[in-house]
């Protein structure tokens, strides 16, 4: 009788252990998503930009931002992307030499290449429709390859990413 209780308390004990890291599992993995998403607004005016303040990430990791802009404006226009480099405190390796940067708008690339040479680009120009009300998402992914090494320890980048519309 004594083992049967045993059993049952561990077959439930094992069963809220399982439902307790699945729950984790799916939060954490919410939350990190969630982070990910980048809501800016436009009004009427055209222009908006998206701070990215002292980015560090390491070598091999990826980071994906979901930029979601909703706008003031409505029909069709040009959407201007530039990234505008701010000078850092620290004069320390400038991460820019080292991350790629890719920006997407529906599986198709609107550029892919090196943040410093991004920095020199003129801005990224885009056709869209903008209605004020469904937001108008493209996506924003850094990465560092591997294969960088110690050179980029403790290197940061800072940008602004300036966003304006036309419909003119």
């Amino acid at each position: 009788m004594r083992n049967k209780w045993m059993t049952i308390v561990l077959s439930v004990m094992s069963g809220l252990i399982l439902v307790g890291s699945a729950f984790t599992a799916f939060m954490l993995y919410y939350v990190e998503r969630r982070d990910n998403v980048i809501k800016v607004k436009m009004d009427e005016s055209g222009m908006s930009s998206v701070e990215f303040r002292a980015i560090n990430i390491a070598p091999g990791d990826t980071r994906e931002y979901l930029v979601k802009l909703t706008s003031e404006l409505e029909g069709p226009c040009t959407l201007s992307l530039d990234f505008q480099e701010l000078s850092l405190e620290e004069p320390a390796a400038p991460l820019k030499e080292y991350v790629y940067v890719t920006v997407k708008v529906n599986e198709t690339i609107l550029c892919d290449g090196l943040l410093k040479d991004i920095y020199d680009l003129p801005a990224i120009q885009m056709d869209c429709t903008l209605d004020g009300k469904e937001p108008f998402v493209f996506e924003i992914t850094y990465h560092m390859p591997e294969s960088v090494g110690n050179e980029a320890q403790n290197a940061k980048a800072s940008f602004d990413l300036a966003l304006t519309a036309s419909n003119e």
